[in-house]
Formats: C-alpha cells, structure tokens, sequence
C-alpha cells in the first residue's frame, strides 16, 4: 500500500496559531522527500472576519475542513453538536475510507484531551499510526496537577505510536509523566524562511520590532517592553518601537496602548495590526533589533519559539530572555542577546547597549542567521521526521 500521511488540527488553517507555519512546513518537507500528506481540521472554528473555501491549496499545501464549513452554526444546538457529535461521525468515516486505501499516519496538532483520545482511538481501531506533536508542556497538567489528572493523561496518551518533541526539556516531561520507553523524535520549532532571506533591506530608519500576535504578558510581555522603551527613547529619540502583526486580544490592546499615552510615546509606538506576509516579512528584515520579552518562568513554556526562530532567520539581532532550550541552541553576544530577566530596566540597559555598538548588532544578527540556516531549516528537519514516520 502506499503511504500517507495526515495531519490533524484543532486550530483554523491558515489563519490560526503558529502550528499553522509548523503544518505547511511539514507538508511541504514531506512532499519534496516524495510523500504523499495533507491538512485536515477537524473543526470549523475560523474567525468570522476570514473567508476562504473549506478544501483548497494554500502554499502549495492541500487542506480541508472535515465538517466542509469553516464556520461553527450560529445556532447553539446545532454548533454544540458539530462540536461534539457530528465531528467524531465524520472522522471515523475519514479515517476508516484513507486507511482501506493506504498505509496511513495520522500526526495531531491538537492538546491531550478526551477529544483526542476518542480521536486516537478511532485511528488506532482503523490501524493507522497515530503520531503526536507537543510544543508546550501538557496543558491537561498545567491547569491542575495531581495524581488523578496524571492517571487521566496516561488513560489519554493510551493510542500514541510515535512522540514529536520541540526540545529535549518536553521529551523528558512527557516520559516523566507517561512513565514509558517512547518512540520519540526532536524536532525543534520550523518556519518557512525563503520569502525573509530574499527580502532586502529598503530603509535606515531606526527602529524595534516585536512581530507576531499581541496576545498577552504571560505569553509576550509586550508591557514591560514598552516601559524598557519609555526610559530608553529619553536618551534615543530617533528610534522607533513598532509592534507587527494581529491582535488576538483586544483588552490587551488597550492596556498597551494606555502605556504609550501614559509615557506620550504616540509618535513613537506603532501598532501595524494584521497585515500581510510581504509586509510583515519587510518590517521584520529593516528592524534595527528585535525583541520577545517571555519571562523565563511563563506559563507558555517547554518548546522553542517560532517567533524567535523567525526573527533570526531575518538577520537582525535578537534580545530575549535566556529561557526554554533556547539556552541550549544559541550563545549569548555571539548569535543571540540573552538576558536574565524580562524587568523593564534589564530590557533598557540592553536596548542601550546594543544601540551604542552597530557592529555588535551587526555581528549577533549575522551568526545567528547563520545558526538558523544550519539548525532550524525545515528542509532539513522534515526530512529526518518524514524518515522517522515512515
């Protein structure tokens, strides 16, 4: 039989969280080492705002969503049973046609839940190998770890054939917890990268970005950058802070935005809001530095940041703190900015210090460059996951 590979997602496609850049890498890794896989989400969660068609080609990548719809029914009864009935029917019938025609595998994108298991379940009943991808430490634990829950996320994990880690910290996690010899892989964060290495510097304004989804402190600490920004823009009038990319959390919003009216930094504090991928990959290369200010102690922990990765294939230096395998991978003032803590005064004095020395700049956005290149390129690592699944 020929082999296929599936993969399954609880997020919208494409518009959804940065496993969307993960999935489109995968397939396209996949197929140029001659597989056969593509997309599939399992529920038609895509925010209102998108249009697109339930099965298309986006990025030269095959999707569909399995309820053909990608919008839950406005109508309660009917959207809590596509939720919870009409998807698992649907499933099952999917998984049992694909598995009579090939030798299938199933990779899910999704949290270690009820849902997943009954999803796993069906797959493991149609014989299809299931193989599933962690990025964070499990989220079944995190909201409430005792023993019951970890009895429960065993029960859970049951259907599981192969493990796909983003570091060797959540590799070790999970066997903490599964307390079992797994088939697992390392593969850490990919993103697609061809589009920033072509594109060229246009400008010579002076700026700091931080690009991505505004979401929240926890996850960002965009409100501790900006008060670094407002002691730093005193002696630095000329640079610019500009913030890119979708808000996905509007009371967020407004409490950054109180920060810049506070400290009357309107003509220096940019919001782009969602734009498209040519623009943003340009506000991303013709930054000055780029910056993620994620507290080493973050709820949102474990894996390596695709944002981080992204900001380094741009060349640019990067400031962050020295937290997750990321400590692991990149060597402070050589490829990276590493600091110790996301208080505002550290994020300051760094942000002046990297800003009295270009070359400095230059040197840590140039090797770490050169480190993505060698180490986070997709090409590469979905190759070695495509053998390890096949």
């Amino acid at each position: 039989m020929d082999k296929k590979i599936l993969l399954i997602s609880t997020s919208p496609f494409p518009y959804g969280n940065a496993s969307s850049n993960t999935m489109i890498t995968y397939i396209k890794g996949f197929n140029e080492n001659g597989g056969d896989s593509e997309l599939v989400c399992l529920f038609p969660n895509l925010k209102p705002i998108y249009k697109i068609a339930p099965q298309g080609v986006y990025e030269g990548v095959p999707y569909s969503y399995l309820l053909n719809k990608v919008h839950f029914s406005s109508n309660k009864i009917l959207r809590y049973c596509e939720l919870h009935f009409f998807v698992i029917f649907k499933f099952r019938s999917f998984i049992r046609k694909l598995a009579k025609k090939y030798d299938l595998s199933v990779i899910f994108f999704t949290h270690t839940n009820r849902s997943f298991y009954i999803f796993s379940a069906i797959c493991h009943y149609y014989k299809a190998k299931v193989v599933f991808t962690a990025c964070e430490f499990p989220e079944y634990i995190k909201v409430i770890d005792d023993n019951n829950r970890r009895v429960r996320f065993k029960k859970y994990c049951k259907f599981i054939d192969q493990f796909v880690f983003e570091t060797k910290t959540l590799e070790e996690n999970y066997k903490s917890l599964l307390n079992d010899k797994m088939d697992s892989i390392v593969i850490p964060a990919t993103m697609l990268f061809e589009d920033i290495l072509e594109c060229k510097k246009t400008t010579t304004d002076s700026y700091i970005a931080y690009c991505g989804s505004i979401h929240s402190d926890e996850k960002d600490g965009l409100s501790n950058i900006l008060y670094a920004f407002a002691d730093f823009h005193k002696d630095n009038p000329h640079v610019k802070m500009i913030f890119v990319g979708r808000i996905s959390n509007q009371d967020y919003q407004y409490k950054l935005r109180e920060i810049v009216e506070k400290n009357k930094m309107q003509d220096s504090v940019v919001f782009t809001g969602e734009i498209n991928r040519s623009v943003y990959v340009n506000y991303l290369v013709n930054a000055s530095l780029l910056v993620v200010a994620k507290g080493a102690n973050s709820y949102y922990t474990g894996g390596l940041s695709s944002k981080v990765v992204e900001y380094l294939f741009s060349g640019n230096p990067v400031l962050m703190v020295a937290s997750d395998d990321f400590t692991y991978y990149l060597t402070h003032n050589n490829n990276v900015f590493f600091i110790n803590d996301n208080l505002p005064e550290t994020i300051s004095d760094a942000f002046s210090l990297l800003f009295s020395d270009s070359n400095m700049r230059h040197r840590i956005g140039t090797n770490g460059k050169d480190f993505a290149y060698h180490n986070f390129n997709y090409h590469n690592l979905c190759s070695e996951l495509y053998k390890f699944i096949k």
